[in-house]
């Protein structure tokens, strides 16, 4: 935007502040899209691994991530691949059941409203659908 830092800092900085208000005066604010997003990055961190292995986390991806990463974190060894192939599934889909089974169990005594099955501020069939 060819701003001068002088300027554009505190217009960011102001620009921030005044998007974090709401939820700093009312922590119910943002309540809803808090709970959504805290599911919705695990979906995507399963979405990413789903892509690393289909599109091949022993060759193309492999080499890429040597090309272009190699000078800051190392070559990925077999220990990697293993804990990227195996590992992380296995704990992404094992934390989305657990997230799955604790709202459902944790709601299922909640008023009309409020059950994982309603739709709701904080509920499993708003995240869902």
């Amino acid at each position: 935007f060819t701003v001068p830092r002088k300027f554009g800092t505190p217009i960011v900085i102001g620009v921030t502040f005044l998007i974090g208000l709401p939820s700093a005066i009312s922590v119910t604010i943002l309540r809803n899209q808090d709970f959504v997003w805290g599911f919705a990055l695990m979906i995507s961190g399963i979405m990413f691994q789903l892509l690393v292995i289909k599109y091949g986390a022993f060759g193309p991806f492999k080499m890429r991530s040597l090309i272009t990463m190699a000078l800051t974190i190392g070559p990925l060894t077999i220990v990697t691949m293993i804990i990227i192939v195996v590992v992380a599934p296995i704990e992404a889909i094992g934390l989305l059941v657990w997230w799955g089974y604790e709202i459902i169990s944790s709601t299922s005594d909640a008023p009309s409203g409020e059950r994982w099955f309603d739709y709701g501020v904080e509920t499993f069939m708003t995240v869902i659908t």
